[in-house]
């Protein structure tokens, strides 16, 4: 087993190298830097693993929409509006939905909360100019959720005044 594992890995490795065609000696440097980082994380995890203890169970039973609104002295938590515009993502969560697809594949032993880690390596090697391009995806996104939110206050606010007309308020 660990005489294949170590073939695998310098396949890896070599794949990696043979990547960087291309980069400049700045970004093949940032990009080793990082991968760097994720081993020895990696390593970190391994001999970890043999020291952590078992995770215990947590003692708090699940709360129900009827215990919280109970302990909150009979306050119903609020449902949330399906209409309500929902927040656009990061430049970091637009660059971890494009990347992850494509790492997954270059790096297929390479798996969940590491995956994560490698892509958060990955996202703070890149230069200003490589986040800016997500950084703008995301402001654009954010000004268009800005725009949808203020529709969404203002019909809001519209049905609630229609709502206290109906009911007699008058609101007036």
């Amino acid at each position: 087993g660990g005489a294949a594992a170590g073939v695998g890995v310098r396949r890896s490795v070599l794949e990696i190298v043979r990547s960087m065609d291309g980069m400049t000696r700045e970004e093949a440097v940032s990009l080793a830097r990082g991968l760097s980082r994720m081993f020895a994380f990696i390593a970190d995890l391994l001999e970890g693993a043999k020291e952590k203890p078992p995770r215990k169970k947590s003692h708090r039973p699940a709360v129900t929409a009827a215990a919280a609104a109970s302990s909150r002295g009979g306050v119903p938590v609020a449902e949330k509006d399906p209409n309500r515009p929902r927040r656009p993502p990061s430049a970091y969560l637009l660059f971890a939905k494009e990347q992850r697809s494509h790492l997954a594949l270059k790096h297929p032993e390479v798996k969940g909360n590491v995956l994560t880690k490698l892509m958060g390596e990955v996202w703070q090697s890149l230069s200003g100019d490589q986040q800016r391009v997500y950084k703008d995806k995301a402001n654009a996104l954010m000004r268009e959720y800005q725009l949808k939110m203020r529709a969404y206050e203002q019909e809001q606010r519209g049905v609630t005044k229609a709502a206290a007309a109906a009911a007699g308020g008058g609101g007036g």
